[in-house]
């Protein structure tokens, strides 16, 4: 006797660990190809649609279609949220590669590591979305392959000084860009960008945006809802943020880089000038409001990142000022007068780090040798994403081409920032600004004074690394991972504080009687230093323990909350203060779960299993008798694997799950109830 699945065996999202050349550069599997580009399809769709409604209905509601405005930000309109109201977006170097400390990787750097992204591993792997494309006639730019999106034509100023900075050739040593040595670039102006961005992510590793939707105040208009005293879209994750997070999930060696934005330089007119908004809350009008009243936000404290900037998936990017020498301590760092702080309104770190972004020389469209200095999120963003190509650059040089995923890139970039700020992370600076010299040391010595893994925990399942610490500097552990998207809340909902995270992993340091937690920030208050706890709403979390003038040994434990996504989670550890000793796994059946049980008929039965290596797997149930009354069979990729058997028609009885993956072999007791 045979029994059907009553649901279609489903694969989990698979992440192509290091190691695997050809993985590494095909960077997505086969069925994360196919989710990407029917959630493309799905996009290009409701994007169409969404434009021309929004196009029809702008000169009635007197809308920009697309403007610059009093500081020559470039404005555009997307489409419609789901209250019916407009979706705007606004455009928010030798110099910053010292403040970064990017020139200590580069040719002639300290480090001896020359570094330029020269590399044929980074080959048409960098993109940029921006107001327009970028000039690509630029002497900076000549001898690249520079990519124009086709049908694009509008050359933009802003894109070009942004792309200056990612990767101009340095004819002018101070417009030299972080990854100079980079030969191509993909250019895309901010129009359908969601879509475009799922088109191209399994292609790509990296990704500059430095703009975003409009909030608050633009020049002398309000786009919060009428009534609001603040505006909902700033820490809100909206249909936008979550589309990025998809894209994230699905292509886990992609990190889109966005600017934290510059709304604290958007403050609105005086109180009592004349201001413009929305005619009501549910008409969205642009009308004269008449004098400002005092109780309206002028986007001047915390939580005023919008939209896509508070993205999980993503590395968001703050500002601070010029450090010509590069910083000695942190106490050097100053936040800049203009970037967007946190929180979300989960409670969220954001942004994630800081670079340099104020006064940064770099190309503009003039002419084939034109430059100019511009400051804002925009221009610290290009700092940042270069110079992350190049840590991806050297971590293949050690690696036989192999990439990090994009959570180790970000969580090795947020465990050796520089501290600013508050101790430890914190709404300002994020876990601080980039410090490429550590970054980089940290891969150098990997298996030394450093670990760098990318794992898997499987539902139910507790890992713990057995570690010596040095007695020279702090251990300090940090985890992140790719977290599946989150739910969307209603349109208009103020600081919803339901965490936006889906799988809840932890982390632990224990040693000498000692536990030590992950910081912890309270959204309620931002300004507050950050603390030590349970925190079950971001997915970088960090231990940091005390100095000791001695060698200890120390646990880190890792482990989750909660039923996980998909059966399981990549996650990506970096330790540093210590040396690993061991490994250890404690989960049920060696990566097989099977819940619940017992069961009852009502209910299906879910399998997990973590399938080492590509091929075919065969599930069986088989009674006392002996008697095979269940089997499946299909060829799977590696990853995260997970399906539903029926049991609706199965004898109530005892009987053995058994599951075939290659030459391994698993069994697990079932129990099925009336």
């Amino acid at each position: 006797m045979k029994l059907l699945s009553s649901a279609a065996i489903a694969c989990a999202i698979t992440l192509l660990f290091a190691g695997d050349v050809f993985a590494q550069r095909r960077l997505v599997n086969e069925n994360q190809r196919k989710n990407l580009e029917n959630f493309s399809d799905k996009l290009r769709a409701s994007s169409i649609t969404g434009k021309q409604q929004a196009k029809g209905l702008a000169t009635s509601k007197k809308w920009k279609v697309r403007a610059a405005n009093s500081v020559g930000a470039t404005i555009s309109l997307q489409g419609l949220n789901r209250r019916g109201f407009p979706v705007f977006l606004r455009t928010s170097n030798t110099e910053a590669a010292a403040a970064t400390r990017t020139n200590t990787v580069q040719p002639g750097g300290e480090l001896g590591l020359d570094l330029s992204g020269s590399s044929a591993i980074l080959t048409n792997k960098l993109a940029i979305w921006d107001g327009g494309i970028i000039y690509a006639n630029h002497r900076e730019f000549a001898g690249k392959s520079i990519t124009i999106a086709t049908g694009q034509t509008n050359i933009d100023e802003h894109a070009t000084h942004v792309a200056g900075t990612l990767i101009a050739r340095g004819v002018t040593p101070l417009a030299k860009g972080m990854a100079f040595g980079m030969s191509t670039l993909q250019s895309f102006d901010f129009d359908d960008d969601v879509t475009e961005i799922s088109d191209n992510a399994a292609g790509l590793i990296l990704s500059n945006h430095s703009y975003g939707d409009i909030a608050g105040w633009d020049d002398n208009t309000w786009y919060g809802l009428p009534g609001d005293t603040v505006d909902y879209l700033f820490g809100f994750y909206d249909e936008r943020a979550q589309a990025w997070d998809k894209i994230a999930y699905e292509a886990p060696y992609y990190l889109i880089v966005e600017s934290a934005g510059n709304s604290h330089a958007y403050n609105g007119p005086p109180v009592g000038s004349t201001y413009f908004g929305y005619k009501s809350r549910t008409d969205p009008e642009i009308v004269d409001k008449g004098p400002r009243p005092e109780n309206i936000s002028s986007n001047d404290w915390f939580d005023v990142i919008s939209t896509t900037g508070n993205a999980k998936n993503i590395l968001t990017v703050g500002s601070v000022g010029q450090l010509p020498g590069g910083p000695e301590s942190g106490n050097d760092v100053v936040i800049s007068n203009f970037g967007g702080w946190g929180p979300t309104d989960d409670g969220r770190i954001k942004p994630d780090i800081c670079g340099m972004g104020e006064s940064v020389y770099s190309t503009l469209n003039f002419s084939t040798q034109a430059y100019g200095y511009k400051s804002g999120t925009s221009m610290s963003t290009p700092n940042v994403t270069g110079s992350l190509l190049l840590l991806q650059e050297y971590y293949s040089k050690l690696h036989s081409d192999s990439l990090m995923l994009s959570a180790t890139l970000k969580g090795l970039v947020c465990h050796t920032a520089l501290d600013a700020g508050n101790a430890g992370p914190d709404y300002k600076f994020g876990w601080g600004l980039l410090d490429m010299r550590k970054a980089a040391q940290a891969i150098t010595n990997n298996s030394i004074s450093t670990f760098i893994k990318e794992n898997n925990l499987q539902q139910g399942q507790t890992q713990t690394y057995a570690i010596s610490t040095t007695g020279t500097e702090p251990l300090v552990a940090t985890i992140a991972w790719t977290d599946p998207e989150a739910t969307v809340a209603e349109a208009g909902t103020l600081n919803d504080r339901t965490p936006k995270l889906i799988n809840d992993l932890d982390i632990k340091v224990s040693g000498n009687g000692v536990v030590y937690q992950p910081w912890v920030l309270d959204p309620e208050q931002p300004g507050a230093a950050a603390t030590n706890g349970n925190n079950n709403i971001d997915n970088v979390e960090q231990v940091r323990t005390t100095v000791n003038s001695s060698a200890n040994t120390y646990t880190v434990t890792v482990s989750h909350k909660g039923v996980l996504r998909n059966g399981g989670q990549n996650y990506s550890l970096i330790i540093s203060g210590a040396k690993v000793t061991g490994v250890t796994s404690a989960s049920t059946a060696e990566g097989l779960s099977v819940y619940p049980v017992p069961t009852n008929q009502n209910n299906k039965l879910t399998v997990l299993y973590n399938v080492k290596k590509a091929g075919p797997l065969k599930i069986q149930l088989i009674n006392v008798a002996g008697y095979i009354v269940y089997s499946t069979e299909q060829s799977v990729p590696a990853g995260n694997f997970n399906t539903e058997i029926g049991v609706a028609t199965m004898a109530s009885g005892v009987y053995v799950l058994k599951l075939t993956s290659g030459t391994d072999v698993h069994t697990q007791k079932v129990i099925v109830l009336k």
